[in-house]
């Protein structure tokens, strides 16, 4: 007598086989919720050593870094010299002294090139990236007219506000006089216009006096961690990363005033013109006239992928989530440090 064998038919494997599938595609979108909560939690904690650091920063100088500054010195054939941004002078205050000190800032253009460049460029600074960022973690291009090149720079993607532009608000009692736009160029190097009216403008250190709109109404730094996307549908890394954490400016003087307007670019920081999360439609190519293309415009939007807006630090040391429909005027408001107005968040 022979004894059959059990086993599964086709039709039962492949019913069992549906049923993971659809119990996987019920479950992936979860883990993916929580994956990104825990992404954006972290990028919370990130921002939250940055504010608190530049308060740190605050009690030993009694005033905040620059944004950026120029450098008398110039190099590679540049008519100026580029300086350090804020996130440099910030090391120290994030367990980075060690790096901080790596850098010689006598060289021609510090934060442009130069052997510390090669030193400190291919050091990973956590904190200073959201990781939530699509954007690749390591940085490599060549730029042949000026014979440099970048060869895996650490990308960072929080930029310091430097203040707001004064686009389009006429009649709402906002106003910012304290501008400077640079020359005219699709590519580089004009910029867009470069306020002054946050609290890390470029060659001027900002005191807690002089923030008379509150420290918890006053935005410090935020995100621009996500591709932009030109007209034509081409994805672009647009960023305040994309010229390395070192860079501040070669521009001359601070906004109103300065003589370098060939130059207008603030590599580190914002000055914010556009709306949270405004990614899509920019000219192919970039335009530097409005302030967002590659290399390197003022006036990029502060973005992530954060479901529904970015994060944001205060000078209070607060760190907030900004939904993407929020007014350009409230946010132009908030990334100001003294134009008299009343924010409301709710």
């Amino acid at each position: 007598m022979s004894i059959r064998k059990q086993g599964f038919t086709l039709i039962e494997l492949l019913v069992v086989i549906a049923i993971i599938a659809i119990l996987i595609g019920l479950l992936l979108p979860a883990v993916q919720k929580v994956r990104e909560a825990a992404a954006r939690l972290r990028c919370t904690n990130n921002i939250k050593q940055i504010v608190l650091g530049l308060s740190n920063y605050h009690d030993n100088f009694s005033q905040f870094p620059s944004g950026g500054k120029n450098s008398s010195t110039q190099s590679n054939g540049f008519p100026n010299g580029y300086g350090l941004s804020w996130r440099f002078y910030l090391l120290p205050f994030l367990e980075q002294r060690s790096l901080n000190e790596l850098v010689n800032t006598n060289v021609a253009s510090p934060g442009w090139t130069g052997n510390t460049y090669v030193q400190t460029d291919s050091k990973a600074i956590p904190v200073l990236r959201c990781p939530s960022s699509p954007l690749p973690e390591w940085l490599t291009w060549a730029n042949t007219t000026s014979n440099f090149s970048v060869n895996n720079n650490f990308w960072v993607t929080y930029a310091g506000i430097a203040g707001a532009t004064n686009d389009g608000f006429v009649g709402s009692g906002y106003t910012e006089s304290r501008i400077s736009n640079g020359a005219t160029g699709t590519g580089c190097c004009g910029g867009g216009p470069m306020s002054a009216g946050g609290v890390l403008p470029v060659n001027k250190s900002v005191k807690i006096s002089e923030i008379t709109d509150g420290t918890s109404n006053t935005m410090v730094v935020s995100e621009t961690s996500d591709f932009l996307q030109q007209a034509d549908g081409t994805k672009v890394s647009w960023s305040t990363g994309w010229h390395g954490w070192l860079i501040g400016t070669g521009f001359n003087g601070t906004p109103p005033g300065g003589t370098n307007l060939t130059d207008c670019r603030h590599f580190a920081c914002t000055s914010i013109r556009y709306k949270i999360n405004q990614k899509k439609g920019w000219p192919n190519g970039g335009d530097c006239n409005i302030g967002v293309c590659p290399n390197f415009g003022n006036n990029l939007p502060i973005n992530s992928t954060h479901t529904g807006g970015v994060n944001a630090g205060f000078v209070d040391g607060t760190v907030r989530f900004l939904r993407e429909n929020m007014s350009l005027l409230t946010l132009a408001q908030m990334a100001t440090r003294d134009d008299g107005q009343v924010v409301s968040l709710d």
